[in-house]
């Protein structure tokens, strides 16, 4: 792939995150809002960073993810899914 593609393909990906969307996650159900896209300042990869909406979870308010795993598919049980799918109604979710 060259350095052009590789920029493309990054730029995609980023396209595809909604910066204030709400997101459940497939497999705990919870709602989180996609605070920022950042870079990881070692090895420049993009991390989605987000924060849980309906619930308080006691390890951490805010989380960071790689956002190729944030937007792989996942397979449990034999579905397939998206790890997070944005909320239809985001904006009425508050």
């Amino acid at each position: 792939m060259t350095d052009e593609q590789k920029v493309l393909e990054e730029a995609a990906r980023r396209l595809q995150i909604k910066i204030g969307g709400l997101y459940r996650n497939f497999k705990n159900k919870q709602l989180y809002r996609v605070i920022a896209i950042a870079k990881h300042s070692e090895t420049l990869e993009d991390l989605v960073i987000y924060e849980a909406h309906s619930y308080k979870n006691p390890l951490s308010d805010v989380w960071a993810r790689p956002i190729g795993i944030f937007l792989e598919i996942d397979d449990r049980d034999g579905v397939k899914q998206s790890r997070f799918s944005l909320e239809e109604d985001s904006e009425a979710i508050l």
